[in-house]
């Protein structure tokens, strides 16, 4: 599990980070996994919903006032 780990770390943030949570996701499934893969993926996910919350405000910002919902 921690060479995937180890993988997951050097993918960064490449590609919206999709390399990275394969990494992640294969090091957790392996059979010794590695238990920071758990908190990094978390770490992850939290990236991921923050910039879609902003993306959201954003795109609200540039409806029209008849378009919002």
């Amino acid at each position: 599990g921690m060479p995937f780990n180890q993988l997951g770390t050097l993918a960064g943030s490449k590609y919206y980070n999709v390399e990275a949570t394969y990494c992640y996701l294969r090091c957790i499934q392996s059979e010794v996994s590695f238990e920071g893969a758990y908190g990094n993926l978390k770490r992850l996910y939290d990236k991921a919903a923050k910039m879609y919350h902003q993306l959201k405000k954003c795109e609200t910002r540039k409806l029209s006032p008849s378009k919002k919902r």
